[in-house]
């Protein structure tokens, strides 16, 4: 019996960040996510989305997740005031500063965590591929999130229906006009 290899991995943007101990954000915990999935037999690739409205990478150009993020700063610094307080503390599975920390980490560290997923997707003999999510979403109800960019939060008349507010759609950015 042959075996197909026809599964395809979404690794969402947030899941290893999130989900993993600090003592993951290396390069071998990197590529022990790789070699986990690698292990099913049908899996064909895996895909690694790069960013929601800002990046999950150090950019020059792109602000990254933890722009205005202090790594020893109080669980009420502005990057973290839009979460709940429980999820501004530094512990495993929460959502808030421990995504923005983790990322924050790989870069401290000087790690380029999308090339390590790549190379050892390689090794591993599957596809990887990045992603990117054009015009996310979450949270447009939420301006202080820190996932929004400063030219979402200073250039509301960017998005793509600034003049009503009946959805958080209504927040995307309109590609339509050149300064997006």
């Amino acid at each position: 019996m042959v075996t197909r290899k026809n599964l395809i991995i979404n690794e969402d943007n947030a899941h290893f960040y999130i989900s993993h101990p600090p003592q993951d954000m290396t390069e071998e915990g990197l590529t022990r996510l790789v070699q986990t999935y690698a292990a099913s037999e049908n899996l064909k690739a895996i895909t690694f989305n790069v960013n929601v409205q800002r990046a999950l990478f150090h950019s020059e150009v792109w602000e990254p997740l933890y722009h205005d993020y202090d790594p020893d700063g109080p669980p009420d610094q502005p990057a973290l005031q839009w979460l709940p307080p429980h999820q501004r503390e530094l512990r495993p599975g929460c959502h808030g500063r421990t995504w923005v920390h983790h990322l924050w980490l790989l870069h401290a560290r000087g790690i380029d965590h999308f090339k390590v997923w790549l190379e050892a997707c390689r090794r591993y003999g599957v596809e990887g591929w990045l992603s990117v999510r054009m015009n996310d979403c979450h949270h447009n109800d939420h301006k202080d999130a820190f996932w929004h960019p400063t030219l979402w939060r200073e250039r509301p008349d960017l998005h793509r229906a600034p003049y009503r507010d009946e959805g958080w759609f209504e927040g995307a950015f309109d590609y339509g006009k050149p300064e997006v």
